[in-house]
């Protein structure tokens, strides 16, 4: 008796659809990215305070690099 395992495979299609539901998510993320860049945008125009202003570009910056990762996947 042995107790060596079947590898996993997994059918074309499986792997095509999960291929599809990854990009979905990735579109799905970067409209997200942008509703938020919008919405930052929005707050911007009422707020000029210095550190606020700081805080803001954090969350740019951030927005930047997630839409960078995002196009590389």
């Amino acid at each position: 008796m042995t107790t060596a395992t079947k590898p996993a495979t997994k059918h074309i299609n499986d792997l095509h659809f999960e291929h599809q539901v990854w990009l979905n998510n990735l579109r799905f993320y970067k409209d997200e990215i942008a509703i938020f860049e919008h919405r930052l945008e929005d707050v911007v125009t009422r707020n000029t305070d210095r550190e606020f202003l700081a805080q803001v570009e954090h969350f740019q910056n951030q927005y930047i690099r997630e839409k960078e990762v995002i196009d590389e996947l």
